[in-house]
């Protein structure tokens, strides 16, 4: 092997499971021939591992599955009022107006209040079409973003428009009340959640370029032992960075977003053949002796 030409240059550009996972082997594969760089830089790496593994347990933690079912039936049980809401003003719009309760004498009328009925009825479609107009509710199949913005503007509305009184009239305190309240929580659940998926993001991203530098700075450390008069040096840091030159090869075959493909190669023991590498040379053994077998004997021809 000509150690002048290992490409050892950059840090692979991969996930951070992968580069953790790179960062660990590097760490278990340290020589043992060491220096104080090579324990300085070896120690930061292990330190920034561990950063890494206390934000991946504090991820998981904040992707606690009671936590996002409670906020799915939360924003289920908004969705239940806010359509109960627009089917309240339909019911009243459409039943209070209905023609055929024309159809009572005008003295029957009176006695059973179809007057106020109809002037509430009046109220309710108005209030319908300025609500909600053809989109209806549609909003609560939006994102949780979309909808509490959805929301909001109405519930905006109807105060700019002084719409409460009317709202009052026709379906009673409570529903404004609740769905006011309602819109309170599910602006905090919405800020809450995104903050927990931002940071995780922004959190892991600076992890990422932490670790690849930490990575990066081991293997410098690691290649100061590299001495022309001594070949054996070259053999030493081979072994202690193997698990980068390999990563840098499979990422090469499968790409940089196959984690589980990079993974479940082994990283882990990047010293050992995996047995996709070994079927490999079986095949290509194979069909070395098949066409061994194949080619003409020299001379055969010519008899």
């Amino acid at each position: 092997m000509n150690f002048y030409t290992v490409d050892r240059s950059r840090v692979p550009n991969a996930s951070l499971k992968v580069i953790a996972r790179l960062g660990k082997t590097l760490l278990r594969d340290k020589p043992t021939l060491t220096t104080p760089t090579i324990d300085k830089a070896a120690a930061k790496l292990g330190a920034c591992v561990s950063e890494v593994d206390t934000a991946v347990t504090a991820r998981i933690r904040d992707d606690n599955p009671e936590i996002i079912a409670s906020e799915v039936e939360f924003d289920r049980g908004t969705d239940v009022w806010w359509v109960w809401f627009r089917k309240l003003l339909e019911g009243w719009a459409e039943a209070g107006a209905h023609p055929g309760l024309a159809a009572m004498p005008e003295e029957l009328q009176v006695e059973a209040g179809l007057p106020e009925i109809r002037a509430r009825a009046q109220r309710a479609r108005k209030l319908h079409e300025r609500l909600f107009g053809a989109s209806g509710t549609q909003f609560v199949r939006s994102s949780f973003v979309d909808q509490a913005e959805s929301m909001s503007a109405r519930l905006r509305l109807i105060k700019e428009d002084e719409l409460e009184p009317e709202i009052e009239a026709v379906v009673g305190p409570e529903m404004l009340a609740l769905l006011t309240g309602c819109q309170v929580h599910y602006e905090n659940m919405v800020s809450a959640r995104m903050s927990r998926e931002q940071g995780s993001r922004d959190n892991f991203r600076t992890l990422r370029n932490k670790l690849r530098w930490h990575v990066d700075r081991y293997k410098n450390a690691v290649e100061t032992l590299l001495d022309d008069d001594e070949p054996e040096t070259f053999e030493i840091v081979d072994e202690a960075l193997r698990a980068l030159t390999l990563l840098r090869e499979r990422m090469s075959r499968v790409g940089p977003d196959s984690d589980d493909e990079l993974l479940g190669e082994g990283l882990v023991e990047l010293d050992e053949a995996s047995e996709a590498d070994e079927a490999d040379e079986a095949d290509e053994a194979d069909e070395a002796d098949e066409a061994a077998e194949a080619a003409p004997i020299e001379g055969e021809d010519e008899a």
